[in-house]
């Protein structure tokens, strides 16, 4: 709800600490997937939501795959028309809506996996635990997929790293969200 960012200490611009951690931000924001958010306004809403997000906690890293997760979140609350937001540029109920949404997303069902140090880690614990669930419920895929020596980081790494947001439209990744 709306307490959840009043006792945050967002910071308007970002310091060494946080650019440091955004190394790769900039060539990713053109390469992302959601043509309407790799150029131009919509670029510029992720690149903002990105950088609040990682002012929200010291421990937020960006890592590859942050910028298709962020899309759906500005995809799901549309900026309001150009005219209406002129006064501030960042169109604050639907930025700070998708801002609660990512930060909530990434730390209840990603937790880890954005994180300095031990996000490698956690997504190995992760891609494990997916390779059991496979060879529970389809032992055979599992076992053809060993066979062939096909580790589950060549296929799972997008799906648990963008739940989805790589491999899926839009419209499938928001209702996989939802």
């Amino acid at each position: 709800g709306k307490g959840y960012l009043e006792n945050t200490n967002v910071k308007p611009t970002h310091s060494a600490v946080i650019e440091s951690r955004i190394q790769c931000l900039y060539e990713d924001l053109r390469r992302t997937k959601f043509v309407e958010f790799a150029q131009g306004e919509g670029m510029e809403r992720l690149r903002r939501l990105i950088l609040a997000w990682l002012h929200l906690g010291e421990e937020n890293g960006y890592r590859q795959g942050l910028t298709s997760l962020a899309s759906v979140f500005l995809e799901v609350f549309p900026a309001r028309r150009r005219q209406q937001r002129q006064r501030g540029g960042w169109d604050g109920v639907a930025d700070r809506r998708a801002l609660v949404c990512l930060s909530r997303v990434v730390s209840v069902h990603m937790e880890g996996l954005f994180t300095h140090g031990s996000s490698l880690e956690r997504l190995q614990d992760r891609v494990r635990y997916l390779e059991s669930m496979l060879l529970y419920w389809d032992p055979l895929l599992a076992l053809h997929l060993a066979g062939m020596e096909v580790p589950g980081e060549l296929f799972c790494t997008p799906w648990l790293v963008t739940l989805f947001a790589d491999v899926l439209p839009m419209e499938e990744v928001v209702a996989v969200l939802d």
